[in-house]
């Protein structure tokens, strides 16, 4: 009866193991990064808050004011509150991690050419701050404000133009799943 009890007991460990991931670790797979910023700054939001969140960090990588690659973007420095905040990153297996998942295959494929293209949400916006802080950049007068998603507030600023031309893609081959698988 122990052995079982051990065995199972590991089996649980392993299968927990392999549904959390540690964000912190994944800083080389732009998918993961990508996936883990839309997790950490919107998992609670509806699809739209999430793509909408999506929407920024690939406008920044677009853009040339910022790096090249999702994970430099979402791991630079003093951008991202839960990159910043000294907690760990981890991601259950719930389905905002699965949705988040899937939304970052689907934006994974504007690198590309579109396979189904929606409108930007946050129409070019590369900033964004919640509801209840006013950060001191949202005061610049070349700060436009775009639109309000949910509890986060969208900006675009006029100097940097817009890097996607307001068209992402999202892939017709990563559908948005809702289940905990």
């Amino acid at each position: 009866m122990s052995r079982w009890l051990i065995l199972t007991g590991l089996l649980v460990s392993q299968a927990q193991a392999a549904t959390n991931i540690d964000c912190d670790k994944v800083r080389d797979d732009d998918l993961m990064c990508l996936a883990c910023n839309i997790y950490h700054e919107s998992g609670n939001q509806s699809l739209d808050g999430k793509v909408a969140v999506g929407a920024v960090t690939i406008n920044r990588v677009k853009s040339l004011y910022y790096p090249n690659s999702i994970c430099e973007v979402v791991w630079q420095n003093s951008q991202f509150s839960w990159t910043n905040d000294g907690k760990t990153d981890f991601t259950p297996n719930s389905k905002w991690w699965v949705q988040a998942k899937d939304i970052a295959k689907g934006f994974m494929v504007a690198t590309g050419k579109p396979h189904g293209a929606f409108n930007d949400p946050t129409q070019c916006a590369l900033f964004y701050h919640a509801d209840y802080v006013t950060p001191y950049w949202s005061y610049d007068k070349k700060m436009e404000k775009t639109t309000q998603i949910e509890n986060h507030i969208f900006y675009r600023h006029i100097a940097m133009g817009c890097p996607t031309e307001n068209v992402l893609a999202v892939s017709s081959n990563a559908p948005l799943s809702l289940n905990n698988n």
